[in-house]
């Protein structure tokens, strides 16, 4: 009953916040893969007026994916647009299925869709695995340099979640990958630090 009942109040979140963003203009629209979806609403986290924030991330998106997001962002006249992306982007350069040209390639689109919307990026986190992580440093060194060239912010939350081996700690993740809600709420402060000093 509980799990329905946050169900509920998480889809009438989602109406009224989609309303509200549409007719006045959301402070944050969030897009990404699965460790943004998490976040869910975000106002809070970030420490926003309820109703501020969108979040259109989506499971399983690559940064190519999440680049098609862009159009939909723009309906909701954001102030900043906050990117999560290049997790699925490194198990795909695992299995031979993109390169660390194409992941450059499909930021740049990414952050072409965006203009003139400012972004704030944050970098895929660490995970318990440390033989996926070797193949996150490489995407992350990849996005940095795309993000450095543009003058765009980004967050690295290898420090900030990570234990003294670079691994993602157990208090922030419920299965490894993902996160949980301590993790969100540093990952907030650090986006509402760079939002409100610009």
């Amino acid at each position: 009953m509980l799990v329905l009942n946050q169900h509920f109040h998480f889809i009438f979140l989602e109406i009224l916040s989609h309303y509200s963003c549409k007719i006045s203009g959301a402070k944050v629209v969030v897009v990404g893969d699965s460790i943004a979806a998490g976040g869910r609403h975000w106002d809070f986290e970030i420490g926003l007026l309820p109703l501020r924030t969108r979040n259109l991330a989506g499971n399983g998106y690559t940064i190519s994916q999440v680049a098609g997001q862009v159009a939909d962002v723009k309906k909701y006249n954001p102030e900043w647009i906050v990117v999560f992306g290049g997790t699925n982007d490194a198990f795909q350069l695992r299995e031979g299925r993109t390169s660390l040209e194409r992941i450059q390639e499909d930021l740049e689109k990414l952050l072409d869709a965006a203009a003139p919307i400012p972004v704030v990026y944050v970098l895929p986190p660490p995970t318990e695995f440390a033989d996926i992580n070797g193949t996150l440093d490489l995407v992350r060194g990849e996005i940095v340099a795309v993000l450095k060239e543009r003058n765009i912010p980004f967050i690295d939350i290898v420090g900030l979640l990570g234990n003294d081996q670079k691994l993602l700690m157990a208090d922030y993740s419920s299965d490894g990958v993902h996160l949980k809600s301590a993790a969100y709420n540093l990952l907030g402060g650090k986006i509402r630090e760079i939002i409100s000093r610009q």
